[in-house]
């Protein structure tokens, strides 16, 4: 009679689950991973480039206010304030995990030493060469998941640690605007150092392109 009985059993204990009960396992798996790819940074290696099926970054983009000190008639010592943007989408299929998006916010201090290639009237061609230190502000990080028929999107906003630090070559062209103020419209090539930043741009390639935009006062 006990084996009968155990047999019986391990038939339940085997036996697939419900309708029900496999949507709600399935939802918890989801919302399970759901939080780990909210919380995760590259850092503490949840999170890289490898994790996602498709990853796809946006041209970074930075506005900057800047001041520049002649040192010769051809080159000047320039720094000031940049705000940098970063954005990207991911894709993966975790639990049924369909797509998500990260925006990064920085605010840094650029230096740098440039010389005048041309001079034409008002406008002025340039190339340029130094480093920034940056501070990130926020992190923006939105998950869409699907539950059945449930789609959910849970959007986390959280402050980055640490620094980002930066070698950067740039070509530009400036404009003055009147008196000694002048736009700028820039293309950086930029070298950063792995500080355990969040998956970004910044981080999956080694030499990354920034658009630069600003205005500078120049001396």
């Amino acid at each position: 009679m006990w084996m009968v009985l155990a047999a019986v059993g391990l038939l339940w204990i085997g036996r697939p689950l419900p309708i029900t009960a496999q949507r709600t396992a399935e939802c918890l798996g989801r919302r399970k991973v759901q939080r780990r790819f909210l919380n995760c940074s590259h850092s503490n290696d949840e999170c890289r480039a490898e994790d996602y099926e498709e990853v796809n970054y946006d041209v970074p983009v930075s506005f900057s206010v800047m001041t520049h000190i002649p040192v010769t008639k051809c080159f000047s010592l320039g720094t000031g304030v940049a705000c940098t943007f970063l954005s990207n989408s991911f894709r993966h299929s975790h639990f049924g995990m369909t797509e998500g998006a990260t925006r990064l916010y920085y605010l840094g201090i650029p230096v740098n030493l440039s010389g005048d290639l041309l001079k034409a009237g008002r406008w002025t061609a340039y190339l340029s060469v130094g480093g920034t230190v940056e501070k990130g502000l926020q992190k923006v990080r939105r998950l869409t998941t699907r539950c059945g028929s449930r789609l959910t999107t849970v959007t986390r906003k959280t402050v980055i640690p640490g620094f980002e630090w930066s070698l950067m070559a740039t070509a530009g062209l400036s404009y003055r605007m009147f008196g000694k103020w002048h736009c700028y419209v820039e293309q950086k090539l930029n070298y950063y150092f792995d500080t355990g930043q969040p998956l970004s741009a910044h981080t999956d390639s080694p030499f990354p392109h920034t658009l630069g935009l600003g205005i500078r006062y120049c001396f």
